[in-house]
């Protein structure tokens, strides 16, 4: 790999650690992105990129044992079905604590070759069936995440604060706490 450096951040950027998750791989490195922008809210608006570009980037494919090492990838984000800080870095909560008519569900999330744990959060009036039939976003917010590999379960999980997951590519399983009804 060459030493010249792979991008240029300008005093307005910050390089951010991620970890993507797709339906055969896991890819991690750092992204650029403004201070300014969260992004993983920035994954839940139509101004999200085409592609998650990341540098000094490691791809685990399905069935793996070790990872492969580039300089850059370009992920298509159509492919992108979870995407989170890596830790130990954190997004904060993007949430008012205070905001009332709004519960958390948990929720268990199958992505690929890996189990997340969370918790939605959602209107105290719908439950988590309803409120996917109506998301108008591709991506949902899923808060204090565990992920565990299903085919390395000895391996410690790995916690976040927030991750964000496609819901219409991954198996989301709820443990409602509201009667679930047709609309």
């Amino acid at each position: 790999m060459s030493t010249e450096a792979l991008y240029e951040a300008g005093p307005d950027d910050v390089v951010f650690p991620l970890m993507v998750y797709t339906r055969n791989q896991l890819i991690w490195g750092e992204t650029l992105t403004k201070k300014t922008i969260r992004f993983l809210t920035l994954m839940r608006t139509p101004m999200r990129p085409s592609y998650i570009v990341l540098y000094k980037a490691k791809i685990l494919p399905h069935g793996a044992h070790a990872p492969l090492a580039f300089p850059v990838v370009h992920i298509p984000i159509a492919n992108v079905l979870a995407v989170h800080p890596a830790p130990p870095e954190q997004e904060p909560y993007d949430y008012d604590e205070g905001e009332k008519n709004r519960k958390f569900e948990p929720v268990t999330i199958l992505v690929g070759d890996f189990r997340m744990d969370g918790k939605v959060r959602i209107s105290t009036r719908t439950n988590v069936t309803q409120t996917l039939d109506v998301a108008k976003e591709p991506y949902t917010a899923v808060y204090d995440v565990s992920v565990s590999s299903l085919s390395l379960p000895n391996r410690n999980p790995l916690r976040t604060r927030m991750a964000v997951i496609r819901h219409t590519g991954a198996v989301l399983a709820a443990y409602s706490t509201t009667m679930e009804k047709s609309l």
